[in-house]
């Protein structure tokens, strides 16, 4: 009877097939990995000056954040140009209550605008909107809030358009990432399940398990091959079929979401028995 053990203990992971002498050795190699993860984590606010975004919600709570002034929503000298010269007028730009309303294209645009211009001018890189600054600027140099219910439906698409890829940038979704979502990196872990138990012949049902990083993960066996008769499913890692025979040389990856290969770094030994 060929019986097969799949056992994780601190980071040593033993598979033994029967009780007879050492087959082979090899090891089993996790993929940590450096993970900025974005938005995966509570955003702890504070000031761009590193180069990172922040949203509206922060500079309108943060009044003292609004600078340098004077920052222009729209071309410099334009008709319709709303000009935030002080710290007051950028905090209802940002509420959006005195130059409209929430309701009101415009006035999104504005607010989201205005908090791409603070953070470009604190040093975040302006290239992912660089364009969109240019066109809303050009825009909102011959239109205000006041013009909103008059623009054709195509007008308004453009504008909210505008919107949303400057709120897409002041997010971190696009441009250099948000500030608050800047966070140390996380390392990717891999280990087997606490135990379990199988013999040939018979199902056998056993898995990896990864941790850190940013989901969803993939398993890969990046060297030799599982016992015969058993399959690594890769996006769950679990190890299941009926063993035929004993095993041989053997090595496990794993990659997160953010990870594009599988890179071994790491190291889990597992020992095989006939």
């Amino acid at each position: 009877m060929l019986t097969i053990r799949h056992l994780a203990l601190m980071s040593l992971a033993t598979l033994a097939l029967g009780t007879g002498s050492p087959l082979q050795a090899a090891k089993v190699v996790a993929a940590p990995v450096a993970t900025p993860a974005k938005d995966q984590s509570t955003p702890t606010p504070q000031t761009s000056g590193g180069g990172c975004t922040l949203m509206i919600g922060y500079y309108k709570n943060h009044a003292w954040a609004i600078r340098p002034l004077s920052i222009y929503l729209g071309t410099r000298g334009g008709a319709k140009t709303l000009v935030v010269s002080t710290q007051q007028i950028g905090v209802d730009v940002l509420n959006q209550k005195v130059y409209g309303a929430a309701s009101n294209g415009i006035t999104k645009l504005y607010a989201q605008l205005l908090a791409a211009k603070i953070s470009n001018l604190a040093g975040a890189d302006p290239s992912a909107v660089a364009g969109v600054f240019v066109q809303a600027d050009d825009f909102l140099a011959t239109h205000n809030y006041l013009d909103w219910s008059k623009l054709s439906a195509t007008k308004q698409k453009d504008v909210l358009a505008w919107h949303d890829s400057l709120d897409s940038y002041n997010n971190g979704f696009t441009g250099p990432g948000h500030c608050g979502s800047t966070v140390p990196p996380v390392t990717l872990a891999l280990a087997c399940v606490a135990q379990s138990t199988g013999t040939q012949g018979v199902a056998y049902l056993s898995a990896l398990v990864a941790s850190g990083g940013t989901p969803p993960y993939t398993f890969a066996i990046t060297g030799g091959s599982l016992p015969p008769g058993l399959a690594l499913d890769r996006p769950s890692g679990a190890i299941s079929g009926t063993p035929t025979a004993g095993g041989a040389l053997l090595v496990h990856g794993c990659r997160d979401g953010l990870q594009p290969r599988h890179r071994p770094d790491g190291e889990r030994h597992l020992r095989y028995w006939r």
